[in-house]
């Protein structure tokens, strides 16, 4: 909507900030760090009726998300703030004021005229300007009904990623992984000049899959979690959907490789 000239319009909300922050922390990891697509160098954070609440990340490889309130739940239903990009630096600067202030539970959001955004925690606050731009469509990224699942300990998968790592970095760091029955299987490099390959113990879902990816994003994804994870894809050439426990699910690109 348009705004007559120098009309301040602010909508603001208070939200449960011990949720939000966390989950901007592990968002901004996936944000663009180029500035080709500059909506892509920042988080995009969904409110109002149609989204709730909602968080995500991208850099055109990579997808992070998260939905951490519905929006059917009643104090969404008549909002209006839509969707914005908040630029990167200005998510990480609010992760260190909320840590820095005691973690307030609870903080404000206003947006100002679509090109303004703050945040007041306690007696400490974060104003920024918003990124220009729509961000892109990113529901529609996100595989569902995924027939073929494998789950994994994280430990395990690190594990296997360390092993297989510089081979993996000397053949465009790509990394395949197959699974079947009750093993995942990790390879890298190829016959020609150095391969190698290591298995894992897994519960398999919906038969055998198989896919490559760029071994770095799996690495990261891997950093500072405990406990088992899902791998779901439809096929080697599909979206591939990572997820652990509450943490935001993640969508990475496949590699096209010869198997």
């Amino acid at each position: 909507p348009g705004f007559s000239t120098g009309e301040v319009i602010e909508e603001e909300k208070n939200v449960d900030m011990s949720k939000l922050v966390p989950t901007l922390k592990e968002v901004v990891g996936y944000c663009a760090t180029e500035n080709d697509r500059p909506v892509l160098v920042g988080v995009c954070l969904s409110m109002g009726a149609r989204a709730g609440l909602s968080v995500a990340g991208a850099d055109g490889y990579r997808l992070a998300c998260q939905v951490l309130r519905k929006p059917s739940e009643p104090d969404f239903a008549t909002l209006n703030i839509r969707r914005v990009v908040i630029p990167a630096k200005a998510v990480r600067a609010l992760v260190c004021l909320w840590e820095e202030t005691g973690k307030q539970k609870l903080g404000t959001l206003t947006l100002q005229n679509n090109s303004r955004f703050s945040v007041q925690l306690g007696a400490g606050s974060l104003t920024t300007t918003l990124v220009r731009g729509s961000f892109p469509n990113y529901q529609f990224l996100i595989p569902k009904g995924l027939s073929n699942k494998v789950e994994v300990l994280i430990s395990d998968l690190a594990q296997a990623i360390h092993q297989v790592y510089a081979i993996a970095k000397e053949h465009r760091r790509i990394v395949r992984l197959s699974w079947a029955e009750s093993s995942l299987q990790m390879s890298a490099g190829n016959s020609n000049t150095a391969e190698i390959s290591t298995s894992i113990h897994a519960k398999v879902q919906g038969g055998p899959g198989r896919v490559a990816l760029d071994i770095r994003y799996l690495l990261n994804y891997v950093k500072n979690k405990k406990g088992p994870c899902g791998i779901s894809v439809e096929s080697p050439s599909a979206p591939i959907l990572l997820e652990f426990g509450a943490s935001p699910i993640v969508v990475i690109m496949p590699i096209f490789v010869q198997w």
